[in-house]
């Protein structure tokens, strides 16, 4: 017989002593009404933890004045901080003590602040490790790959150590593994005054400034590089902390003239100078090019043939990342802070855990599928099944729409005719026959590199075509696609008359196929699927993705929640994101039979005012009313990344004048960085195993605050699940029954039905939409990319 218990990446904290004395000043100037007083807090907390060396925290006090605490044992503020618009100024108040056990909201946010402190301390002083920022990981600065000296990039293998409190356990430190890549070679030692410009364009990857580790001796950290100078380290001064006059050259030989790393030999004082940030709003400093090595993305890792690499060290199976997470903690030295003493246990905690169960999804011809807990592991499988059984299939049929196709010339005779007639075989097998796809093709020509050639050849087929199309648009992208081209081709199309797109990409569909005999005489090449089992079965999946890609952008849902199967079938929910300046919200009601898109301009790059917030749902609702026939009586607003006071305030506003019975509102932070995993330990035939956990499976973490596994067994999931961290932030209902309305979201996996989706339909429907409304394009690229850069 085989048990199962759930473990957390969490280690324990115990203390042999409780209570910490702390400083505390009342600030003036600090608006908690203002637009910009959560951006001023954080940058006011960083500027004072810096000058204090050590934590502080700004919380209201008991008499409603917002104050900065500081532990005894640090240093004392600055009278006064510059901030946007307004200058801060920091007045004494009265001493006090903290207990770390205290159980009220404030105690236990300043003990996480300050424990957070004591936790990092001995990770700070380890010379063996850098940390791009203040609150990030922490990494060995020995690369992982270090053996191999023909390596272009420097894989920094590292963990995340954040302090939380679980209810029932205590403070914990989650631990986790996680990785970051840069280029092995740092920047050249002199870059010509004249290359500057285009240098820094291209190692920005058209992705705004680029990042880069600053090897400043033997302080590791991340920086922005804002500009590269036509001048050199000996050139440019500034004044130190002692007041005086230093070139940046004479500063950094001074402090790391032994600490300076071994490739970079003798310094020059002619090497070229930078001007480079640390974190957004923060001062500019400068620094030597030949100190930075650009970090590499993920995505760019892909690009350069680099996913194995990316693969074998950031895909980890679970008992790899659980044996990781345990062995970094022996590197958690005591902790101290004030009087408070304390230790981090070398074994995770064991938590109570609960299994959502997985919701009823309806099919077409009003089909059921019900999967009870001891049927789960064949809800993969069933899924799909069912979208080809005959007399099943798409929940929502119909006829297509005006169907059109962006295709290269270059594979006309050769790729597009077999890859066409694959795609509309695998349409027919989603709807029993039923549905036909044959689109009218657009031939543009071969466009070569750079998004304005790639755009313009587009467009120049488009402008030959008696009036410009719309309806529906599958645009194969082409060969070294720019990685703006999807983006803005669905934002530009998208313009009235309105033609609705998605994207594919030549390369990811051209291994596939391959020539079936030589050319003939006066014709093209014959090309078909290739015939190895392998690349066939991977062929399969792939026009199974495309064929409901094409059905989905016609809006043709292959399932939707059964109604009366849960409450998330009898409730509207509003997914909201902002991306790039535009606020987006799906909104979705009868389980996903009701759902529609709407966007809007945001006032600041990342959030909404209240006044926007109730202006754009008061319409959306009055839309709702005229498609149900009124409002349902519950309503769960999903925010993706965190959500500000000011969006809060327009929901509840906008619930109340409507009349909504139930209304509440979560955030699903965008990254965790308390860095979440739950496992599964599975023991049976004497053995232990450790896995993921059971799609479903949560834990509580306070009555605000659930950890929720929306991936894991039994999908096949490369590596180890990550669950969601699901933050209540308004309304009353138990945080219990908002990560079951999250969990029943997640299942509506349109695109991927055998495997399993992390976020829920309503956010992962917006994110998609906003790319293609409000996707970031780089308009100078755009316009001039192939004049030359001075």
């Amino acid at each position: 017989m085989t048990s199962e218990s759930v473990l957390t990446n969490a280690f324990p904290i115990t203390f042999e002593s409780e209570t910490c004395p702390y400083s505390t000043w009342t600030i003036v100037g600090l608006d908690e009404e203002d637009q910009a007083f959560e951006q001023n807090r954080i940058a006011l907390r960083r500027l004072v933890s810096r000058d204090v060396g050590g934590p502080a925290e700004i919380e209201r006090g008991d008499d409603g004045r917002v104050m900065v605490y500081v532990p005894d044992g640090c240093g004392e503020p600055a009278e006064t901080y510059d901030l946007v618009p307004r200058v801060a100024s920091l007045r004494p108040a009265a001493p006090g003590v903290l207990r770390v056990t205290d159980d009220d909201a404030t105690s236990r946010r300043l003990a996480t602040r300050f424990l957070q402190s004591a936790v990092s301390a001995p990770l700070w002083g380890d010379r063996g490790l850098w940390q791009p920022q203040a609150g990030r990981a922490f990494y060995d600065k020995k690369p992982a790959n270090g053996h191999d000296d023909r390596r272009s990039i420097d894989v920094f293998e590292g963990h995340n150590v954040r302090v939380d409190h679980i209810a029932g356990v205590g403070f914990v430190v989650f631990i986790s593994e996680t990785v970051r890549y840069a280029q092995t070679d740092p920047w050249p030692e002199h870059i010509a005054p004249s290359d500057r410009k285009a240098f820094l364009k291209g190692q920005s990857r058209g992705h705004g400034k680029p990042r880069c580790v600053y090897h400043y001796g033997d302080q590791w950290y991340e920086v922005s590089v804002q500009s590269v100078l036509p001048d050199s380290v000996a050139d440019i001064q500034f004044v130190n902390a002692d007041g005086e006059r230093v070139t940046v050259y004479d500063h950094t030989r001074d402090r790391w003239r032994s600490d300076l790393p071994e490739w970079s030999g003798r310094l020059d004082p002619q090497a070229t100078a930078i001007s480079y940030v640390t974190w957004a709003g923060s001062e500019r400093k400068n620094g030597f090019a030949h100190l930075c090595h650009r970090i590499v993305t993920t995505h760019e890792m892909q690009a350069m043939g680099q996913s194995r690499l990316h693969r074998d060290h950031a895909i980890r199976d679970p008992d790899v990342r659980l044996h990781g997470a345990k062995a970094f903690a022996r590197r958690l030295g005591p902790l101290t802070i004030g009087d408070v003493r304390g230790s981090v246990e070398l074994e995770p905690a064991a938590v109570p855990s609960k299994v959502f169960p997985v919701p009823d999804l309806e099919f077409g011809g009003g089909y059921v599928l019900h999967t009870p807990s001891d049927k789960v592991a064949q809800y993969p499988q069933e899924r799909l099944a069912l979208l080809k059984r005959r007399g099943v299939g798409l929940w929502q049929t119909g006829s297509l729409g005006e169907q059109w196709v962006l295709v290269p010339q270059s594979i006309k005779r050769t790729l597009w005719p077999p890859f066409l007639g694959a795609l509309q075989r695998e349409v027919r097998t989603f709807s029993d026959g039923a549905l036909r796809y044959d689109p009218t093709v657009i031939w543009y020509d071969n466009p070569g590199r750079g998004l304005a050639r790639q755009v313009r050849a587009v467009q120049s087929a488009l402008n030959q075509r008696n009036g410009r199309p719309s309806g529906y648009c599958l645009a194969v992208l082409p060969q070294q696609a720019h990685p703006q081209l999807a983006a803005t081709l669905t934002s530009d199309l998208s313009a009235p008359p309105s033609l609705h797109v998605a994207c594919i990409h030549q390369d990811s569909f051209s291994r596939f196929f391959e020539r079936e005999r030589a050319p003939r005489s006066g014709g093209g090449d014959l090309w078909a699927l290739r015939k190895d089992r392998r690349a066939a079965s991977r062929a399969k999946g792939y026009l199974r993705n495309v064929a409901l890609k094409v059905l989905l952008l016609n809006n043709k849902w292959p399932f939707v929640l059964a109604e009366g199967g849960s409450s998330a079938s009898e409730t509207l929910y509003i997914g909201l994101d902002v991306l790039d300046g535009t606020a987006g919200f799906t909104f979705m009601a009868r389980g996903g039979r009701t759902c529609f898109f709407r966007s809007s301009v945001a006032a600041r790059p990342e959030k909404l005012s209240s006044r926007q917030v109730y202006g754009v749902l008061s319409v959306a609702l009055d839309d709702v009313r005229s498609l149900l026939g009124g409002l349902p009586d519950r309503v769960v607003l999903l925010r993706d990344g965190r959500m500000f006071p000011g969006e809060v305030r327009g929901f509840q506003e906008v619930m109340r004048d409507a009349g909504v019975r139930v209304a509440a509102a979560i955030a699903l932070p965008k990254r965790s960085a308390a860095g979440h995993r739950l496992f599964a330990i599975r023991e049976g035939g004497g053995r232990l195993s450790v896995q993921n956990p059971m799609i479903g499976t949560w834990l509580g973490l306070s009555e605000d605050e659930a950890l929720l596994s929306t991936t894991g067994r039994p999908f096949k999931l490369p590596g180890t699940a990550k669950p969601l961290l699901i933050k209540r932030v308004a309304g009353d209902e138990p945080v219990e029954a908002l990560a079951e309305d999250v969990f029943a979201l997640a299942q509506l996996a349109w695109t991927a039905p055998d495997r399993c989706i992390r976020d829920p339909f309503v956010l992962r429907y917006t994110d998609q939409m906003l790319r293609a409304v409000g996707g970031e394009v780089d308009h100078e690229e755009l316009a001039y990319g192939e004049a030359p850069v001075a």
